[in-house]
Protein backbone atom coordinates (compact mmCIF):
# COMPACT_ATOMS: atom_id res chain seq x y z
CA UNK A 1 0.00 0.00 0.00
CA UNK A 2 2.93 2.48 0.83
CA UNK A 3 4.41 1.59 -2.45
CA UNK A 4 1.55 2.17 -4.46
CA UNK A 5 0.91 5.62 -3.20
CA UNK A 6 3.94 6.48 -3.76
CA UNK A 7 3.72 5.87 -7.13
CA UNK A 8 0.29 7.30 -7.96
CA UNK A 9 1.45 10.70 -5.62
CA UNK A 10 4.44 10.67 -8.36
CA UNK A 11 2.18 10.45 -11.12
CA UNK A 12 4.38 10.66 -14.87
CA UNK A 13 7.19 12.34 -13.34
CA UNK A 14 8.08 8.75 -12.67
CA UNK A 15 8.09 6.08 -15.54
CA UNK A 16 8.03 2.52 -13.49
CA UNK A 17 9.56 -0.32 -14.70
CA UNK A 18 7.69 -3.36 -12.99
CA UNK A 19 9.31 -7.17 -13.12
CA UNK A 20 12.77 -5.64 -14.93
CA UNK A 21 15.84 -6.47 -13.96
CA UNK A 22 19.26 -4.61 -15.15
CA UNK A 23 21.29 -6.73 -17.51
CA UNK A 24 24.64 -4.41 -17.41
CA UNK A 25 25.92 -1.19 -16.46
CA UNK A 26 28.28 0.59 -19.45
CA UNK A 27 29.58 4.11 -20.83
CA UNK A 28 29.47 3.99 -24.35
CA UNK A 29 30.14 8.00 -24.71
CA UNK A 30 31.10 10.82 -22.33
CA UNK A 31 28.60 11.88 -19.61
CA UNK A 32 26.01 9.44 -20.41
CA UNK A 33 25.49 5.90 -18.83
CA UNK A 34 23.69 3.10 -20.82
CA UNK A 35 21.58 0.79 -18.78
CA UNK A 36 20.02 -2.61 -20.20
CA UNK A 37 17.08 -3.48 -18.59
CA UNK A 38 14.96 -7.11 -19.66
CA UNK A 39 11.56 -7.36 -18.48
CA UNK A 40 7.98 -8.08 -19.63
CA UNK A 41 8.49 -6.02 -22.79
CA UNK A 42 11.85 -7.08 -23.65
CA UNK A 43 15.30 -5.44 -23.73
CA UNK A 44 16.20 -2.24 -23.64
CA UNK A 45 18.69 0.51 -23.34
CA UNK A 46 18.27 3.40 -21.24
CA UNK A 47 20.28 6.37 -21.56
CA UNK A 48 21.22 8.07 -17.98
CA UNK A 49 23.16 10.52 -16.34
CA UNK A 50 23.32 9.06 -13.14
CA UNK A 51 22.29 6.08 -11.35
CA UNK A 52 20.90 6.22 -7.57
CA UNK A 53 21.04 2.55 -6.86
CA UNK A 54 18.75 0.49 -3.81
CA UNK A 55 18.99 -2.71 -5.42
CA UNK A 56 20.55 -5.71 -4.31
CA UNK A 57 24.47 -5.45 -3.87
CA UNK A 58 25.01 -8.61 -6.02
CA UNK A 59 22.87 -7.08 -8.83
CA UNK A 60 24.32 -3.98 -9.19
CA UNK A 61 28.01 -5.71 -8.91
CA UNK A 62 26.40 -7.75 -12.07
CA UNK A 63 25.85 -4.95 -13.77
CA UNK A 64 28.98 -3.41 -13.54
CA UNK A 65 30.68 -6.78 -14.94
CA UNK A 66 31.77 -7.88 -11.58
CA UNK A 67 30.17 -11.29 -10.96
CA UNK A 68 33.22 -12.34 -8.65
CA UNK A 69 32.30 -9.49 -6.34
CA UNK A 70 28.36 -10.57 -6.63
CA UNK A 71 29.19 -13.89 -5.69
CA UNK A 72 31.02 -12.96 -2.24
CA UNK A 73 28.26 -10.39 -1.32
CA UNK A 74 25.28 -12.99 -1.75
CA UNK A 75 27.85 -15.69 0.40
CA UNK A 76 28.42 -13.08 3.34
CA UNK A 77 25.43 -10.86 3.92
CA UNK A 78 22.92 -14.54 4.30
CA UNK A 79 19.89 -13.82 3.25
CA UNK A 80 16.55 -14.49 5.20
CA UNK A 81 12.89 -14.37 4.20
CA UNK A 82 10.14 -13.18 6.35
CA UNK A 83 7.02 -15.26 6.77
CA UNK A 84 3.92 -13.76 8.57
CA UNK A 85 0.97 -15.55 9.77
CA UNK A 86 -1.96 -14.44 10.27
CA UNK A 87 -4.65 -15.73 12.82
CA UNK A 88 -7.50 -14.03 14.72
CA UNK A 89 -7.49 -14.79 18.38
CA UNK A 90 -10.97 -14.82 19.77
CA UNK A 91 -10.32 -13.09 23.67
CA UNK A 92 -7.07 -12.01 23.40
CA UNK A 93 -5.11 -11.19 27.32
CA UNK A 94 -5.78 -8.13 28.58
CA UNK A 95 -2.33 -6.85 28.83
CA UNK A 96 -1.83 -7.61 25.05
CA UNK A 97 -4.31 -4.09 24.65
CA UNK A 98 -2.19 -0.96 23.54
CA UNK A 99 0.87 -2.64 22.29
CA UNK A 100 1.36 -2.52 18.38
CA UNK A 101 4.36 -5.37 18.74
CA UNK A 102 4.65 -8.13 21.35
CA UNK A 103 7.42 -10.23 21.96
CA UNK A 104 7.69 -13.73 23.57
CA UNK A 105 10.22 -15.86 25.31
CA UNK A 106 7.56 -18.44 26.16
CA UNK A 107 9.67 -21.83 25.91
CA UNK A 108 8.90 -23.56 22.37
CA UNK A 109 7.71 -20.61 20.55
CA UNK A 110 9.74 -19.79 17.54
CA UNK A 111 7.88 -16.97 15.94
CA UNK A 112 10.18 -13.92 16.79
CA UNK A 113 7.77 -11.21 16.99
CA UNK A 114 4.15 -10.48 16.76
CA UNK A 115 2.44 -7.82 14.99
CA UNK A 116 -1.13 -6.92 16.86
CA UNK A 117 -2.58 -5.27 14.00
CA UNK A 118 -5.78 -4.56 15.46
CA UNK A 119 -3.89 -2.37 17.76
CA UNK A 120 -2.12 -0.37 14.91
CA UNK A 121 -3.11 3.18 13.86
CA UNK A 122 -4.75 3.67 10.52
CA UNK A 123 -5.25 -0.07 10.14
CA UNK A 124 -8.71 -0.69 10.93
CA UNK A 125 -8.08 -4.08 11.61
CA UNK A 126 -10.73 -6.02 13.79
CA UNK A 127 -9.31 -6.68 17.51
CA UNK A 128 -7.58 -9.71 17.63
CA UNK A 129 -5.71 -9.94 14.06
CA UNK A 130 -2.47 -11.08 15.26
CA UNK A 131 0.74 -11.84 12.57
CA UNK A 132 3.39 -14.00 13.90
CA UNK A 133 6.97 -13.12 11.68
CA UNK A 134 9.46 -16.11 11.27
CA UNK A 135 12.37 -15.45 9.49
CA UNK A 136 14.34 -18.72 7.46
CA UNK A 137 17.12 -18.81 5.15
CA UNK A 138 16.12 -17.29 1.63
CA UNK A 139 14.11 -20.10 -0.20
CA UNK A 140 14.18 -22.66 2.18
CA UNK A 141 10.43 -24.00 2.98
CA UNK A 142 8.72 -23.44 5.57
CA UNK A 143 5.41 -24.43 6.79
CA UNK A 144 3.80 -21.55 8.30
CA UNK A 145 0.75 -22.78 8.78
CA UNK A 146 1.50 -25.05 11.37
CA UNK A 147 4.37 -23.39 12.89
CA UNK A 148 1.57 -20.31 13.55
CA UNK A 149 -0.98 -22.54 15.17
CA UNK A 150 1.81 -24.56 17.28
CA UNK A 151 3.17 -21.05 18.48
CA UNK A 152 -1.10 -19.77 19.40
CA UNK A 153 -1.43 -23.14 21.21
CA UNK A 154 0.60 -22.43 23.57
CA UNK A 155 0.17 -18.85 23.76
CA UNK A 156 -3.32 -18.69 24.03
CA UNK A 157 -4.50 -22.34 24.17
CA UNK A 158 -6.05 -24.65 21.46
CA UNK A 159 -9.65 -23.83 19.81
CA UNK A 160 -9.14 -20.03 20.77
CA UNK A 161 -7.71 -18.85 17.76
CA UNK A 162 -7.90 -19.52 13.63
CA UNK A 163 -5.43 -19.04 11.32
CA UNK A 164 -6.44 -16.83 8.38
CA UNK A 165 -3.17 -16.99 6.08
CA UNK A 166 0.34 -15.91 5.73
CA UNK A 167 2.40 -13.59 3.23
CA UNK A 168 6.12 -13.56 1.99
CA UNK A 169 8.50 -10.95 1.75
CA UNK A 170 11.63 -12.26 0.42
CA UNK A 171 15.55 -11.13 0.99
CA UNK A 172 13.75 -9.47 4.12
CA UNK A 173 17.05 -9.17 6.28
CA UNK A 174 20.03 -9.58 5.51
CA UNK A 175 23.30 -9.22 8.43
CA UNK A 176 25.06 -6.67 5.74
CA UNK A 177 27.47 -5.92 8.97
CA UNK A 178 29.27 -9.18 8.13
CA UNK A 179 29.60 -8.00 4.27
CA UNK A 180 31.79 -4.72 5.15
CA UNK A 181 34.82 -6.06 3.74
CA UNK A 182 32.28 -7.16 0.31
CA UNK A 183 30.83 -3.57 0.21
CA UNK A 184 34.38 -1.92 -0.30
CA UNK A 185 35.31 -4.42 -3.07
CA UNK A 186 31.48 -2.87 -4.66
CA UNK A 187 32.55 0.79 -3.71
CA UNK A 188 35.85 0.30 -5.23
CA UNK A 189 34.23 -1.08 -8.77
CA UNK A 190 31.52 2.41 -8.43
CA UNK A 191 34.93 4.34 -8.47
CA UNK A 192 36.56 2.57 -11.10
CA UNK A 193 33.73 2.61 -13.39
CA UNK A 194 34.12 6.80 -12.79
CA UNK A 195 31.82 9.26 -11.96
CA UNK A 196 27.52 9.10 -11.99
CA UNK A 197 27.05 5.81 -9.89
CA UNK A 198 25.66 5.81 -6.31
CA UNK A 199 24.75 2.86 -4.19
CA UNK A 200 22.38 3.70 -0.98
CA UNK A 201 24.83 1.11 0.63
CA UNK A 202 21.81 -1.21 2.66
CA UNK A 203 20.53 -2.47 -0.72
CA UNK A 204 17.53 -5.06 -1.01
CA UNK A 205 16.36 -4.09 2.64
CA UNK A 206 13.95 -2.01 0.53
CA UNK A 207 11.34 -4.85 0.80
CA UNK A 208 11.33 -4.85 4.58
CA UNK A 209 12.16 -1.46 5.47
CA UNK A 210 10.32 1.76 7.55
CA UNK A 211 9.33 3.96 4.63
CA UNK A 212 10.40 7.14 6.56
CA UNK A 213 14.12 5.73 6.74
CA UNK A 214 14.00 4.82 2.83
CA UNK A 215 13.45 8.74 2.21
CA UNK A 216 15.96 10.01 4.21
CA UNK A 217 18.10 7.66 3.09
CA UNK A 218 16.68 8.40 -0.51
CA UNK A 219 16.53 12.40 -0.34
CA UNK A 220 20.56 12.25 0.91
CA UNK A 221 21.67 10.33 -1.37
CA UNK A 222 20.13 12.23 -4.50
CA UNK A 223 21.41 14.83 -3.40
CA UNK A 224 24.90 14.40 -3.40
CA UNK A 225 26.74 16.02 -6.11
CA UNK A 226 26.65 14.38 -9.52
CA UNK A 227 30.62 13.41 -10.08
CA UNK A 228 30.00 11.32 -6.83
CA UNK A 229 30.67 7.75 -6.93
CA UNK A 230 30.14 4.93 -4.51
CA UNK A 231 29.14 2.89 -1.58
CA UNK A 232 27.10 5.42 1.34
CA UNK A 233 24.53 5.42 4.11
CA UNK A 234 26.20 1.89 5.26
CA UNK A 235 25.06 2.59 8.72
CA UNK A 236 21.15 3.52 8.15
CA UNK A 237 19.23 0.54 9.28
CA UNK A 238 18.49 -0.69 12.65
CA UNK A 239 20.48 -3.83 14.41
CA UNK A 240 17.17 -5.41 14.62
CA UNK A 241 16.67 -5.04 10.82
CA UNK A 242 20.16 -6.85 10.47
CA UNK A 243 20.12 -9.24 12.76
CA UNK A 244 20.77 -12.72 12.17
CA UNK A 245 18.53 -15.85 13.28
Amino acid sequence: MLWSRLAAGLGEQVQWLFESRVESIARPTAGRIAVTVAGPGGRRVLSCGRIVSTGRPEDLAVGLGRPDVAARLSQAVGRRDLLVGVVRVHHYPQDWHGYQWLYTHDAGVRAHRFNNFGEWQNLRCPPGVIGLEYTVPAGDSFDVRTAAEHDMDILVGPGAFEFLGAEAARDAYANFDAAGGEFDLLDDALRRFGDGIISTGRQGAGVYINLDQAIRLGTRVAGMPDDQAGVVGRAEYSSYQERMR
